[in-house]
């Protein structure tokens, strides 16, 4: 940035005062500022710079986002909204499977759980930067499979989200734990924006006896991440810094049959409860260090008027934080709510009177907004330029190493390839990158097997080459009713396969299998039943469901009439037990799968 212009025209503006500007612009203004020149890169790039525009760009106004249920055209967006404003913006594309914001920003880092695919990503909304966290739809300990060595197994799983000030360092941290057997919990932590390994690895101590929820991800706050425990009374903290565990105790909420929930509220950490059909409670850790709780207040839905009782029903009801009102008696606080409509409203900290709803999204964009079931239908954010670094996938093919046996197991069949990927994180981390699968693929794409269905039930399969050098008692016989049989051609190594008005999506090579079920489809009989076809969308990388059924046929006048339909699929395909759910969607179809093509434990 020059000093002064040529021909002696008047000075530029200092470059202090030019980036104290640049400052309380929007992220996604510096992001194209950045293109003016090198030097223009090189400083609104800064670590300088970031904290200072982090600082500066965000006023004491909460800023949300939210995504629309279904919306009219085929492309979702997330929008934007800020109290005060009577319209909401565009903030960046939603190619997600229904997503849940789960945490408040830090740094203007926000963590999101896609509910459909079970999936964790990182994003960054004010730029529309995002991270997946791998191994996070199918996680290794919560898959049984039939290796034989015995890895512990988990039921329940809390996710978390901090930032270590101590060496600048992002880490993600999850909490497994067992409701039933009573096995002891495991916590495992992921290391963004460093030189570390870009795998999960054991925390540096373990939690605990305690039972988690996925439905409670933790709450950071004071370098520390809370996790709520359940029967437990108690909130499990864990140091991000040094990575030990802590305890804390709830507050003495009334016992009602809604679920306790945490947030961030007011600097403070808060346990809430309640829901569409009774009081809502929130309660306030004001004092951290004398572990003294405060209910802020108490608000009763079923006392208010109509309309707004029926307008701000929902099953979620949640805090988004505080703001002030200036009134006749001057200024005070109100407490701001969500719910999973994304009506946002507003209440006295008495709980009295009735609230004030500042948005109905459903007046303002062209969509549907259905209540979430006890899911954050709303976040906030931050303007921010902070980044998470490297790629998942950059941070894993880093070193010589990793990329020197990548171009060695790409050679072995898939399930040789899956049982090695036992052999260590970072070989696990390797083999499930799309890197390493596309490469895989093509190898293999030049060598098809053949093989032959045995039970289209189960979604077995054996070699020809089996039944050719063994003798046949050696081996499964082949399904002996082909008429009954429908096989597709494999679909970048998925098979669909469709016997008896059942289909089943298979991995003919790891003898992974799932059932498919759209449930738009209703299957009269199996002579006339609706036929799905697989096929794969390049553009997402992702397989995809259609499904060709009768919605009308007359034998008579042989008048009939079709109907095509596309499913969202949450189908995954590694052993363990059946999480398959499909669902019809106004947008794509997609089906989640190519990223389990290996099988084994994800």
């Amino acid at each position: 940035m020059a000093n002064q212009q040529d021909d002696g025209a008047s000075p530029l503006l200092p470059h202090d005062v030019v980036m104290e500007i640049f400052a309380y612009l929007p992220a996604k203004s510096v992001g194209r500022f950045r293109c003016v020149s090198r030097s223009w890169d090189a400083t609104l790039s800064s670590a300088l710079f970031v904290k200072l525009h982090l600082r500066q760009a965000n006023n004491d106004k909460l800023r949300l986002f939210f995504s629309p249920t279904y919306e009219s055209t085929s492309k979702y967006q997330f929008y934007a909204w800020q109290p005060g404003t009577p319209a909401v913006t565009k903030l960046m594309p939603n190619n997600f499977l229904c997503p849940v914001p789960l945490t408040k920003p830090l740094q203007g880092i926000v963590l999101l759980r896609c509910v459909n695919d079970g999936g964790y990503f990182l994003c960054n909304p004010s730029t529309g930067a995002v991270h997946h966290l791998p191994d996070s739809r199918a996680p290794f300990k919560m898959s049984p499979g039939s290796n034989p060595i015995d890895l512990p197994f988990y039921l329940q799983v809390a996710y978390g989200f901090g930032y270590c000030s101590a060496n600048h360092r992002y880490k993600a941290v999850r909490i497994f734990s067992q409701e039933h057997e009573g096995g002891a919990p495991s916590c495992e932590v992921f290391v963004l924006n460093g030189d570390t390994a870009a795998y999960w690895r054991p925390a540096a101590s373990q939690p605990p006896m305690c039972v988690v929820e996925e439905e409670n991800p933790a709450v950071f706050l004071h370098e520390r991440l809370h996790f709520l425990c359940r029967d437990d009374g108690v909130i499990l903290t864990f140091n991000v810094g040094d990575e030990t565990f802590a305890k804390l105790p709830q507050p003495p909420c009334p016992p009602v049959k809604a679920p306790l929930r945490t947030t961030e509220l007011d600097g403070c950490l808060c346990v809430f409860r309640g829901g569409k059909d009774g009081p809502c409670h929130v309660w306030l850790l004001r004092d951290y260090a004398a572990r003294r709780w405060e209910q802020l207040c108490c608000i009763d839905p079923t006392t208010w008027p109509e309309p707004e009782r029926t307008q701000l029903r929902s099953d979620w009801i949640a805090p988004l934080g505080m703001c002030s009102y200036s009134g006749g008696n001057g200024s005070q606080k109100k407490i701001m709510f969500g719910t999973g409509t994304c009506n946002v409203f507003t209440v006295d900290l008495s709980g009295e009177g009735v609230p004030e709803i500042l948005l109905k999204p459903d007046e303002l964009i062209a969509g549907d907004f259905d209540d979430t079931l006890n899911y954050p239908a709303i976040g906030l954010f931050e303007e921010s330029l902070v980044t998470l670094g490297n790629t998942i996938e950059d941070m894993v093919f880093s070193s010589p190493v990793t990329k020197a046996w990548s171009d060695v197991l790409k050679w072995l069949p898939a399930r040789s390839v899956s049982q090695l990927s036992l052999v260590c994180r970072e070989w696990r981390a390797m083999v499930t990158t799309d890197r390493f699968m596309r490469s895989h693929a093509a190898v293999h794409a030049t060598r098809p097997r053949i093989k032959l269905v045995s039970d289209p039930f189960l979604g077995r399969f054996t070699d020809l080459e089996d039944h050719i050098n063994y003798p046949h008692w050696q081996c499964a016989v082949p399904f002996d009713n082909p008429g009954m049989l429908q096989c597709s051609q494999p679909c970048h190594g998925l098979n669909l396969v469709s016997c008896n008005g059942r289909d089943l999506l298979c991995n003919p090579t790891t003898g992974h299998n799932e059932s498919v079920y759209i449930e738009e489809i209703e299957r009269e009989d199996t002579s006339f039943a609706g036929r799905i076809a697989l096929g794969y969308d390049s553009d997402s990388d992702d397989h995809v469901l259609v499904s060709l059924a009768y919605e009308e046929k007359n034998m008579e006048t042989r008048d009939y009439k079709l109907r095509v339909q596309c499913a969202v699929s949450t189908t995954r395909l590694v052993s363990g037990r059946p999480s398959s759910e499909t669902r019809g969607h106004g947008r794509a179809a997609r089906l989640r799968g190519r990223q389990d093509l290996l099988g084994g434990r994800a």
